[in-house]
């Protein structure tokens, strides 16, 4: 089971076997639970929202998800959002896709 932006509880047979998704971040939290399935929203979490001097230190990585780790689906903040259980991830699960400067 996973629930959606309303709280409404759905079956994950009704997800795709797996997803891919991206998050922007610190590589130190790289194993997180929020992920995107937009990379427009990953490069804003990765390299800020306009702000002249982020710091570029930050990665967007990609993830090839399983529906049996999803706990939430929510686009309610249009950030096409995927909540999982990180749990037994590790970071050779993940793949860094930031683009070069």
């Amino acid at each position: 089971m996973y629930l959606d932006d309303g709280g409404t509880v759905h079956s994950k047979a009704e997800l795709a076997v797996q997803t891919l998704v991206l998050r922007g971040c610190y590589p130190k939290d790289a194993l997180g639970m929020s992920w995107t399935q937009d990379a427009d929203i990953a490069k804003k979490f990765a390299f800020g929202h306009g702000e002249m001097d982020v710091p570029r230190d930050r990665s967007i990585y990609q993830l090839l998800v399983s529906r049996d780790i999803v706990l939430g689906v929510l686009y309610d903040r249009h950030e096409d959002e995927y909540i999982i259980d990180p749990t037994g991830l590790t970071m050779t699960d993940l793949i860094d896709v930031t683009p070069s400067p």
